[in-house]
């Protein structure tokens, strides 16, 4: 059984991990020979590394937040919900990159799956996004319900209410 809560929390990368790492070593070094300077970045650190990014929607009450996410706090006031016209779902192309100390370079895309909330004509709110299909399709509906807005299916052009089958295809 689902809450009124919908929250999205992103993935850390392995990159983002082991720079916060190496921040933390940096802070216990520094802690020895200046203890509020090395406890300050140690604190920054372990904050960054305890949390994660996240979007948490309040469908009940027609709100949402931005927020650093710790277990169930979450960082961050609430803000009303815009008047939204449609939930969207659509393929995207993540891109990672990243450089070593030898010059070379690697790009990483892959094809992920989101889901907008859409409004003014075409400002969007990205509350969600999986690699899952099935997943995208049913925390759409499940969106789509509990704010009373019908589906625009990008990938395949269609529109839906929530009650109907939301089949992503492409």
């Amino acid at each position: 059984m689902r809450t009124k809560y919908f929250v999205f929390k992103t993935k850390k990368s392995e990159a983002s991990k082991a720079f916060l790492i190496a921040f933390l070593l940096l802070g216990m070094y520094h802690f020895t020979q200046h203890p509020i300077l090395g406890g300050l970045i140690c604190l920054v650190a372990l904050f960054f590394l305890l949390t994660k990014d996240g979007v948490i929607l309040d469908l009940q009450n027609k709100r949402y937040k931005r927020a650093r996410v710790f277990g169930s706090i979450a960082f961050a006031p609430w803000r009303t919900l815009p008047e939204l016209q449609y939930v969207s779902v659509f393929n995207a192309t993540m891109v990672s990159s990243s450089c070593s100390i030898g010059g070379i370079y690697v790009e990483v895309k892959k094809k992920i799956i989101m889901i907008n909330l859409i409004y003014d004509k075409n400002r969007r709110l990205n509350v969600y996004q999986t690699l899952d299909e099935a997943q995208a399709s049913e925390n759409a509906r499940y969106i789509a319900e509990k704010l009373d807005l019908p589906i625009y299916n990008a990938i395949s052009k269609t529109w839906s209410t929530h009650s109907t089958e939301l089949l992503i295809t492409g």
